[in-house]
């Protein structure tokens, strides 16, 4: 009966969908509500978002773009921005994409072989609410 405990979610002792680096576990809702602060967290701290940004995205139909879809959505209820979908004709203050930790590891790498420009999360009027996160985070939260 012991070893049961250790392999349930640490919160609420449940079936865990995801483990982490330090064996922690979480079960779907625990992971999903992670996953959201950690969002919102990665916007306040790169002070990607401001009150009343008009804020466009694309939705490529890929994991990434659900994702970004999903989590702009859940962060334009809690504050007071606009949504526009990509290509928009209106003014937009921020372009928000879908790239994640995986993505820009990989950019690094090639800038680096081939002496390109290295990114960061805010780059001018491109955002990158994902910044903070593996690709196997993503598909899981999809």
């Amino acid at each position: 009966m012991r070893n049961l405990k250790f392999k349930m979610c640490k919160l609420c002792e449940t079936k865990p969908v995801y483990e982490f680096t330090n064996q922690r576990k979480l079960c779907k809702i625990c992971f999903i509500r992670w996953f959201q602060k950690k969002v919102l967290y990665t916007i306040r701290k790169f002070e990607m978002i401001s009150k009343n940004d008009i804020i466009g995205y694309e939705n490529s139909g890929d994991f990434r773009g659900v994702v970004l879809e999903d989590v702009l959505k859940m962060f334009a209820e809690k504050a007071i921005v606009e949504l526009v979908r990509l290509p928009s004709k209106k003014n937009l203050n921020k372009i928000a994409i879908a790239s994640t930790t995986d993505l820009e590891a990989d950019k690094i790498v090639h800038a680096l072989i081939k002496g390109g420009k290295l990114s960061s999360a805010v780059e001018g009027k491109i955002i990158k609410p994902l910044y903070l996160f593996l690709d196997r985070e993503d598909l899981l939260y999809a």
